[in-house]
């Protein structure tokens, strides 16, 4: 499986962010690769609506916070593994009873990073690795059949890049 995409997007949450993304992936049974980019179509600082300037103490130390925020480009992408999967018991097999042999699940892992950056003087980039897992379950009695439930977990955590 092979997908191409293309999306612009104008987002209003606190703020607008005007931006173009674009993205890649490759997916075959046990490997897959993503790949996304997103290009800011608006540099100019935006206002986000509920806030001040502010400056504040922290022990010894000025912080001063702005009321504005800038769109960063950037990149991010990952290559991900399958580690583990359990095809459900057919009728033709010896059904002992276990739940996991009726359980349709697999298990993946993924390890890749990120790069975000604005040209706005005094901006830093952002950048860093990336790894998690997904836990898919599939045709749960419950949700029924065709159903899929993904369970994730993340290190560290992506920053906003909406």
């Amino acid at each position: 499986h092979r997908d191409l995409h293309l999306s612009i997007r104008r987002q209003r949450q606190m703020c607008i962010r005007d931006r173009v993304s674009f993205g890649i992936e490759a997916m075959n049974l046990d490997w897959d690769f993503r790949m996304n980019g997103y290009v800011p179509t608006n540099m100019d600082p935006q206002l986000v609506p509920g806030t001040s300037a502010s400056a504040i103490f922290t022990g010894n130390n000025i912080v001063v916070r702005s009321n504005q925020e800038r769109a960063f480009g950037g990149l991010d992408g990952e290559i991900g593994r399958l580690l583990w999967s359990n095809v459900p018991c057919c009728c033709c097999c010896d059904n002992d009873g276990n739940w996991r042999s009726s359980l349709d699940a697999e298990l993946r892992a993924f390890a890749g990073g990120y790069y975000f950056n604005n040209s706005a003087e005094g901006s830093e980039e952002i950048s860093g690795p990336r790894a998690r897992t997904e836990l898919r379950l599939y045709d749960l009695t419950m949700l029924g059949e065709g159903s899929r439930l993904p369970l994730e977990g993340f290190l560290p955590h992506l920053p906003d890049r909406n």
